[in-house]
């Protein structure tokens, strides 16, 4: 596959979104355990549904048939499970939608069908929020397959509720069993995903009002290891959105970095910390080039790690980018071609998918530039295919993919002074980088085990028919990608603190890199 093959797409995605506004769900999740499942409720029947009901059924009907029509997975050979899903689940989220009576009901059940596909590139995004939830004073933390009190509030704290003291169950139920077998079938989780786990093990006990999700009314605590467990009686309180959100944050991996930058902890160590690949947000740009700007001149140092804590996406074309700046335009060339020469992508062919790009996308590209040749190729195969009844269509360059020549990376006089820090948060266009980065021989990883894409990418979206929020979906799926569907990248430094502050884990890096990367 040529470099403007690969790299086209990800300037279709950045732009696919800005088209219609939309923000994606990510990190969808399992289906509910069959206890979820409940009776219609009194005065509502199959022939005389109640509004909310109603409103649930059009959502979900809407939902269904543009997956169906426009996006690969229910046509992939590959990933039979995505049609499994895609009807089997849609029956159970009508059979939960007779029972729902309030909004809350109802968005638990479109995020319910939206979290079955395990699909982190699909989802739906409300335009309602409840500004207060309810928690019972504590927040746990996922800690070595142990639920832990991380934070604890006045109001909670007794001799056996405080930090660090072991939550053993609530009414009977395991976190690990609420979490994996309830919580994370409408919370965008994927539970066979540590990374997934543990970002969402924090909001295990936090009431959304998800009439699915019932308050416990108390839990069994064990205050210190090897102590009997103590009964403790649960007080649900009300807390704000703002309050909430660093408290989840720091029991699970801290807040991440927050700005761009090349610092030195240590002589003759660059710590580069890149929070985001989102170009269009705030000054992300500028923080991004001006990482590129300064990377050249730090060849030399001794050790230099790229600091990604809670960088979740965004257009991968920047990370290349940041890498050619320090081991060369040409050497990340070699690397990208060796990494992705067998990586094609095949596009759902659909009338829709295909107007969209004509209309939304193409107007944003001058006539000739590479990125709307592209465009213009990939509608034209789109109507080919659906003339010929192909659902699934290449573009005509990178058809050749499967056919290009396997090269060998060389090594790189840098490969063992970079090291890649990540926590749970890597995901979409910062897996791209983790890809790059891993490809070069001698870079370790370290920190935590990144997050996992589906091989699905490249969305579009719109309003659902309710005006609740925007769904949005993929047009395209990978094909031999270094990452198998869901397959996230594991440390071989893992991180074996519970705190992510940047001191924290600045002293423990430098101790553990060791050899003639680290420290002398």
């Amino acid at each position: 596959m040529d470099r403007a093959t690969r790299e086209v797409p990800s300037a279709v995605r950045a732009l696919l979104w800005c088209a219609t506004a939309l923000v994606l769900l990510l990190l969808p999740s399992a289906p509910v355990c069959g206890q979820a499942d409940r009776p219609p409720r009194a005065g509502a029947s199959a022939d005389r549904p109640g509004p909310w009901t109603e409103l649930t059924r059009r959502d979900l009907a809407a939902m269904r048939e543009t997956l169906l029509e426009n996006h690969p997975g229910p046509v992939d050979p590959q990933n039979p499970a995505y049609r499994e899903w895609l009807d089997h689940g849609y029956e159970r989220a009508l059979a939960m939608a007779d029972s729902v009576d309030s909004l809350d009901g109802m968005m638990a059940v479109l995020s319910f069908y939206t979290s079955g596909f395990e699909d982190g590139h699909l989802g739906w995004n409300p335009n309602y929020e409840r500004a207060y939830s309810l928690w019972p004073g504590f927040v746990p933390a996922l800690r070595q397959g142990r639920f832990v009190v991380d934070t604890v509030a006045p109001f909670a704290r007794s001799d056996a509720l405080r930090e660090g003291a072991e939550i053993v169950d609530c009414d009977g139920e395991t976190l690990q069993h609420r979490l994996t077998q309830r919580v994370m079938s409408f919370r965008e989780g994927i539970p066979s995903l540590e990374a997934s786990r543990v970002r969402l093990a924090p909001g295990v006990l936090v009431d959304r009002f998800n009439p699915w999700l019932p308050q416990p009314g108390h839990c069994r605590v064990r205050p210190s290891p090897g102590a009997a467990p103590v009964d403790v009686s649960l007080s649900w309180r009300w807390i704000g959105r703002a309050e909430l959100k660093p408290l989840l944050s720091r029991a699970a991996y801290g807040p991440g970095v927050d700005r761009y930058a090349i610092t030195h902890p240590a002589d003759g160590v660059a710590w580069v910390t890149i929070p985001s690949f989102a170009e269009n947000v705030g000054d992300h740009r500028a923080g991004l080039q001006r990482l590129i700007d300064g990377l050249p001149a730090e060849r030399d140092d001794r050790l230099i790690v790229f600091d990604v804590r809670g960088n979740g996406g965004g257009n991968s074309a920047w990370g290349k980018r940041i890498l050619s700046a320090l081991f060369g335009e040409d050497y990340i060339e070699r690397v990208d071609e060796a990494t992705f020469a067998h990586v094609y992508t095949e596009w759902r062919a659909s009338k829709g998918n295909a107007e969209f790009i004509e209309r939304y996308t193409l107007p944003r590209f001058k006539k000739g530039s590479e990125t709307r040749v592209y465009l213009e190729k990939l509608v034209a195969a789109m109507r080919q295919g659906m003339a010929e009844g192909r659902e699934l269509v290449r573009v005509e360059d990178d058809s050749q993919a499967e056919e290009a020549d396997s090269a060998t990376v060389p090594p790189s006089p840098l490969g063992r002074h970079v090291i890649l820090l990540t926590d749970g948060w890597c995901a979409s266009a910062c897996l791209d980088f983790a890809d790059l980065l891993h490809a070069i021989p001698g870079v370790r990883h370290a920190g935590a085990t990144t997050y996992a894409d589906a091989v699905y990418i490249d969305n579009r979206g719109g309003l659902l028919p309710s005006g609740i929020g925007t769904f949005g979906f993929s047009m395209k799926v990978y094909r031999h990608r270094p990452r198998g569907n869901n397959e996230p990248y594991r440390p071989d430094l893992p991180y074996p603190g519970d705190r992510w502050e940047t001191g924290r884990l600045q002293a423990w890096l430098l101790r553990a890199a060791g050899g003639p990367a680290g420290p002398t």
